[in-house]
């Protein structure tokens, strides 16, 4: 039978596996996601800074932008993606990996990772287009495949996804009681964090600068608690040690 969801466990969890960290996340999280963010704002500018409060020619400036910028953006990604399973190897290793051991075992998890991903974002984007509640739906349930990734070195997207929907299984309305708080909070805080580098912007270019580094390390620490979550949700769900019985096991 499946424990219930704790949400204060999951969460305490969560800010161990952040707090426990800190000197190697601030390194990956630098380095995968703020200088690059950081540098593709600084070149390509705002995409929204020429549009007007027209909802089609907001689209129409964000198709343009995405279509001027595709090259650096995927990159970006790529280099994200490799970031995001860098920074779950350092909470899911028990091992303690160092920087250079979790990001070469990023590398060797980058296509199983990526080929999840896409089986997700489709699987999610379908039931967003048939009505947003299985969209939702589905993305509790497969909350669990990229730690399960990581931690079990399950290298069949299909299994990954097949094992988070067991892990999930009778939990799927708490697990989305506590997102949608996490969310809220989330917002809140990101408003305010808006609002300061709003002050900056308006000093002038180098207050812009600023501006635009404090949101982009705002979305670095964000980034590093959305992980720690998603792997806390794991670790709370399959029990400690699942990823040694499946090696002993197979």
């Amino acid at each position: 039978m499946q424990k219930p969801f704790d949400f204060g466990a999951t969460w305490s969890e969560a800010v161990a596996l952040v707090t426990g960290n800190v000197q190697i996340l601030i390194a990956v999280i630098g380095v995968f996601f703020v200088i690059p963010q950081f540098a593709m704002t600084m070149v390509m500018g705002d995409p929204l800074a020429g549009a007007s409060g027209d909802p089609n020619a907001v689209l129409d400036e964000m198709l343009t932008f995405y279509a001027d910028n595709f090259l650096p953006i995927l990159i970006a990604s790529l280099i994200g993606v490799i970031g995001t399973v860098t920074v779950l190897t350092i909470y899911l290793d028990e091992s303690r990996p160092t920087v250079g051991t979790a990001i070469a075992a990023a590398f060797g998890l980058f296509i199983p990772y990526f080929l999840t991903s896409l089986l997700m974002g489709l699987a999610i984007g379908i039931g967003f287009m048939l009505l947003i509640v299985p969209g939702i739906y589905l993305a509790i349930k497969f909350i669990c495949a990229a730690p399960i990734i990581v931690a079990e070195k399950e290298r069949n997207p299909i299994a990954a996804l097949q094992r988070s929907w067991e892990l999930t299984k009778g939990n799927s309305l708490r697990i989305f009681g506590f997102i949608v708080v996490l969310f809220v909070v989330l917002f809140v805080i990101s408003l305010i964090v808006g609002i300061v580098a709003g002050i900056f912007m308006i000093a002038g270019s180098i207050g812009a600068s600023i501006g635009q580094l404090v949101q982009v390390l705002f979305q670095g620490v964000a980034t590093a608690f959305s992980l720690a979550i998603s792997a806390a949700i794991y670790r709370q769900l399959s029990g400690p040690g699942a990823g040694e019985l499946k090696d002993t096991f197979g």
